[in-house]
């Protein structure tokens, strides 16, 4: 077992080591044989951490394409309704201030009508 509890992996040389059994381990072989198990447990740590890390990634990945995708669709088609309702609303006021010259223009006119009868009536002598 390793240092941690999870099942020592044992390094090709370190099984080596081991199947010569009229070798005896230096407490120098003992240390870099502890080191690689504890090294290979870390690194197992790494690669689950590795792997978490990239199914992490992946989801993130998949939100943003629903993302581009909502943006794409959904925003864009609403940007170039409210784009076509500007337009059209720029249409109605171009035309009401149309409208509004032509009023003020029929206004004009009016009051110069009431100064001609007005003269009218001066020189008629009519109240």
């Amino acid at each position: 077992m390793g240092e941690r509890g999870a099942p020592a992996i044992r390094s090709p040389m370190a099984l080596k080591i081991k199947r010569n059994k009229n070798h005896i381990m230096t407490d120098t072989e003992k240390l870099i044989l502890d080191k690689l198990e504890s090294m290979s447990v870390d690194l197992r740590e790494v690669k689950n951490k590795t792997a978490r890390i990239e199914d992490r990634v992946t989801g993130i990945e998949d939100r943003v394409t629903r993302m581009e995708l909502t943006i794409g669709n959904d925003i864009s088609q609403k940007i170039d309704m409210t784009g076509e309702g500007r337009d059209f609303l720029k249409q109605r006021l171009d035309e009401a201030l149309q409208f509004e010259k032509k009023r003020e223009g029929m206004e004009w006119e009016l009051i110069n009508h009431r100064m001609e009868i007005n003269k009218i009536k001066d020189r008629l002598d009519i109240a």
